[in-house]
């Protein structure tokens, strides 16, 4: 095995981890639903130990010991397991672990032996068959891979290598995220380091006002075209942008400009990769369950954890407490959690039949159970942290509390009303229907609004502003895409952008298809950013768009043959309220009278038709002395010249 240039004699201030024995999770199999913690042998030795089952990588792994290095890995069903350590004349010598009978962990510690040296290492498991199998570390910190012969080694790391800057930094309240995958963002740079990306989506997230970024995967993958969604470790950083302390840096950056840091998080389903996924470690399906129709992803080509198994769950809240405490990640998207929460996801109906007979229902309880308790565990640790769900079926209660019966996530993708948007875009003006885009209103979840996302425009999809009706390949796409924008950053939840709508990028994505950011040198592209960035600038300002809780959006009106929707955030005080008017339609209208949910002077504070967006700049007034309310609002305010196209926002003034 050699060394990993570059990774090599870097100096690094330790901390010392507590040495802990071989002793592991609690009993292998229970229907028991609870933290595994609970379920520790209760012998002396472990009572004496105390360990937090909910953070396995401070003793499963590769961990700093008093003396040197200590190495465990759960492989219960091995008949025996050895450590290949590399020397610094690129050869390697075998350290033989022991194994705590009870629990299934082999064990050893390396005198001697730092951390801090960055060493490459790999395990050598003779499995329950006889077959000798090489393989990484399940919590490797990091993986890297050999040029010349293409193995991936697990790589030793000192998790206090990196001496952070910022302190206590907490995620802003009102968020507007960026989705953003690390290999297509800067244009010709596809292994950009973690830090040099630091550098370059600062300005941009600056410029559209954005104040947290989404990360697609970056924990470790081996095939890129699986844009990280196949991960082969979890705990280990992607190692395509560099090194743990390099993502480290990236995060540290982002948060001294007050953004935070999320990604997508895979406790879902895992690679079949042989050299460093789970898959018959041991011989056997330690951490799936061995029937394929239960343990297989076959539309994926991934496997499905046991979510009935306590050494599994540890492993996976683990991952959860992992990157926040380590990596001061602020919050993550747990990606597929439909496919978690039901069986016979992607089943043959002789599958889904078949699960039916077995469990009496296609809902996997055992995975719900460990949701709950993933959101549980990991802000019970950190209560600033923000998880995210991407679930579609409609489950009720995802971003209710557990205690009141949801499933506890803060907020979840609005997969519905992206679905709607981009069904209303694609149809004529006259099957159009303005209810759906505010249909996920009347639901009692916290959502994300987005329109277009990684997964929206690949596979030769298109981005919405190529899909609109009548307008696409026509100036008139920049109008109506700033009307999109507006509904995602007035809608009661989070907008999100995918990276390149900051300056209304046409063209689809793939991983190797980066953002046209020279389209920014061009007027429309150009106007379209500074757009973006007054938007986001004046959802900061003001106070309506920071209550999330119901009742916090009206709907005003709905007309569908002027295709004009009208509603109203609702601010702690009446003086706070919003009014934004959406015209979806074609034609600027003379007069147009709407519902206001106050009495006062209603004024423009934001027009999407100004010439400096790329606009028409029509002239437009507001009379609010009208008299008759409409639509159970007792007070109306005129409209003088509604343009086409275009998004108004009113506030009374002093």
């Amino acid at each position: 095995m050699k060394k990993i240039s570059g990774y090599k004699h870097i100096q690094s201030s330790l901390s010392i981890l507590i040495l802990f024995s071989a002793t592991f999770f609690g009993e292998v199999v229970s229907a028991n639903l609870t933290c595994a913690s609970q379920f520790a042998p209760k012998s002396e030795k472990t009572k004496e130990l105390k360990k937090d089952y909910t953070r396995v990588y401070k003793f499963l792994g590769a961990n700093k010991s008093q003396n040197g290095t200590m190495f465990s890995i759960w492989a219960p069903n091995a008949k025996s397991v050895d450590v290949l350590v590399e020397k610094n004349d690129s050869t390697f010598e075998k350290h033989v672990l022991t194994k705590d009978e009870a629990q299934g962990v082999w064990s050893a510690d390396v005198k001697g032996l730092d951390t801090a040296t960055n060493f490459e290492y790999k395990f050598r498991i003779v499995d329950a068959h006889g077959k000798t199998q090489f393989r990484n570390d399940p919590l490797a910190r990091f993986i890297v891979r050999d040029k010349d012969s293409g193995i991936w080694n697990s790589v030793a790391w000192d998790p206090a290598s990196y001496v952070w800057k910022t302190k206590n930094f907490v995620p802003p309240k009102k968020l507007r995220i960026m989705e953003v995958n690390p290999r297509t963002r800067v244009p010709g740079k596809p292994d950009i380091n973690f830090r040099e990306l630091a550098h370059h989506l600062v300005p941009i997230l600056k410029e559209s006002s954005n104040n947290a970024v989404s990360l697609m995967p970056i924990t470790h993958h081996n095939v890129v075209e699986s844009w990280g969604y196949q991960p082969g470790a979890i705990f280990a950083v992607n190692y395509r942008h560099g090194t743990p302390d390099d993502l480290k840096y990236l995060i540290d950056y982002l948060h001294q400009y007050g953004i935070a840091v999320f990604f997508d998080q895979n406790v879902g389903h895992a690679s079949k990769d042989w050299d460093t996924g789970l898959g018959g470690l041991d011989g056997t399906q330690l951490y799936f369950p061995e029937a394929a129709h239960l343990g297989e992803h076959r539309d994926w080509g991934t496997y499905i954890y046991n979510y009935a198994r306590n050494e599994v769950k540890d492993f996976l809240i683990s991952s959860g407490k992992y990157w926040p405490e380590e990596f001061r990640i602020d919050g993550f998207r747990v990606d597929g959690v439909t496919s978690m929460l039901y069986r016979d996801y992607s089943r043959s109906q002789e599958e889904k039949d078949l699960i039916w007979r077995e469990f009496g229902t296609n809902k996997n309880h055992d995975a719900v159970e460990f949701l709950k308790n993933l959101n549980l565990e990991v802000k019970k640790s950190f209560p600033n942290f923000i998880t995210i769900a991407e679930e579609s079926s409609g489950w009720p209660g995802v971003t209710k509390p557990v205690k009141d019966g949801g499933l506890g996530f803060d907020y979840m993708w609005g997969m519905g009303a992206m679905h709607h948007m981009r069904q209303f875009l694609g149809a004529a003006p006259e099957h159009r229907n303005l209810f759906e885009l505010v249909a996920p209103d009347a639901w009692s979840e916290k959502f994300i609004y987005y329109v277009n996302s990684h997964d929206e425009t690949a596979h030769g999809k298109r981005r919405f502003i190529e899909q609109i009706n009548g307008a696409s390949g026509s100036s008139k796409k920049f109008d109506v895409a700033r009307v999109v924008t507006t509904w995602m950053y007035a809608m009661r939840g989070a907008p999100m952008l995918f990276q390149g709508d900051e300056i209304a990028d046409v063209r689809g994505w793939n991983h190797n298809l980066d953002v046209q950011e020279h389209l920014k040198q061009f007027d429309p592209h150009k106007k379209f950013q500074k757009f973006v960035h007054d938007l986001g600038f004046l959802h900061e300002k003001e106070p309506a768009f920071g209550r999330l809780d119901e009742g916090s959006m009206k709907v005003l009106n709905v007309d569908n043959k002027n295709q004009v929707l009208a509603i109203a955030r609702i601010g702690e005080n009446s003086k706070d309220n919003l009014v934004i008017i959406l015209n979806f339609g074609d034609q600027t209208i003379p007069t147009y009278k709407i519902p206001v949910p106050n009495k006062g002077k209603w004024q423009i504070i934001f027009d999407s038709d100004a010439k400096f967006y790329g606009g028409n700049g029509v002239i437009t007034s507001v009379n609010s002395k009208s008299s008759g309310g409409m639509n159970l609002f007792p007070d109306t305010a005129m409209i003088n010249n509604l343009p086409e196209f275009s998004t108004l926002i009113l506030k009374v003034t002093e």
